[in-house]
């Protein structure tokens, strides 16, 4: 037979779950961090390295340092506190936090442009040495607070290229140990043909209905795979469906598609799998 629960129990209950409640907002972390890239050239200062940081939990999992597309920026932020990210693909990252995942998401001053065009001084530039030395200060940054516990680097859209580069910039300098494994989502296409695990664990991620710069998502994913098996057997692929587009008049790379707009959770389940296999 069943116990009515009396006065007593519901008071315990309430205290407990609010001592629950109160040590797991005592143990989240959402902070903004700016360093100076001491590594990093420059005529005049050195270049600063702007992230924020996202965990729920003092011992995480694992550890991932994002860097978004054209349209992912913490900087704005600076000076009203930080935020929850709502751009789909950097909210989809944030949401492994709720899975003992620490998040990096990295942010750079100004218009990223075109990575072709900017110059090796422009802390700006995907293609940039000191873009590479900034992405390892926040990856080494992110491993001294968090020790011994593995780092995955994630890139979305033109995000993949810093990936790439920083990879090939890590390789060069013998630091790839500070890394386990790469995810690429949607990855740019004029990268296809230089795309390098380094012998680490890979993923690639693209939605079907992916039209950014005429894309076919299939085999865009299967063309970005091959790059990466020439050097590692251990490279997955995932395609999302559903979600939307924006609505009407949004398309290619400005379209929903090509940032799992509602489809994010997908992109959340293939990264927390992917890092938990």
């Amino acid at each position: 037979m069943k116990r009515k629960r009396n006065i007593f129990d519901k008071l315990f209950i309430g205290l407990v779950t609010l001592t629950a409640s109160s040590l797991a907002h005592s143990n989240y972390v959402e902070e903004l961090h700016q360093l100076e890239c001491t590594e990093c050239s420059s005529f005049f200062s050195k270049p600063i390295t702007t992230f924020a940081e996202f965990s729920a939990s003092p011992y995480p999992k694992n550890i991932i340092v994002y860097i978004g597309g054209g349209d992912t920026n913490v900087g704005w932020a600076l000076g009203r506190g930080l935020f929850v990210p709502t751009y789909p693909t950097t909210a989809g990252v944030y949401d492994l936090t709720s899975y003992g995942t620490a998040v990096f998401i990295l942010d750079f001053p100004g218009n990223l442009g075109n990575m072709y065009e900017r110059g090796e001084f422009s802390a700006a530039g995907r293609g940039t040495t000191n873009h590479h030395r900034q992405v390892t200060q926040a990856i080494k940054f992110a491993r001294k607070k968090y020790p011994n516990k593995p780092v995955y680097l994630v890139g979305h859209s033109n995000g993949t290229v810093s990936v790439n580069r920083t990879m090939d910039y890590l390789a060069d300098t013998d630091q790839l140990s500070l890394v386990k494994g790469i995810a690429l989502s949607a990855p740019i296409q004029e990268e296809i043909g230089n795309f390098n695990s380094h012998n680490v664990r890979a993923l690639v991620t693209i939605h079907t209905k992916d039209k950014c710069k005429g894309r076919t998502a299939t085999y865009d994913k299967d063309r970005v795979i091959e790059d990466l098996s020439e050097e590692t057997s251990d490279v997955k692929g995932a395609l999302f469906q559903g979600g939307t587009n924006y609505g009407a008049g949004r398309k290619g790379c400005d379209g929903g598609y090509h940032s799992y707009e509602s489809a994010e959770g997908q992109f959340t389940d293939a990264l927390f799998n992917w890092m938990n296999e």
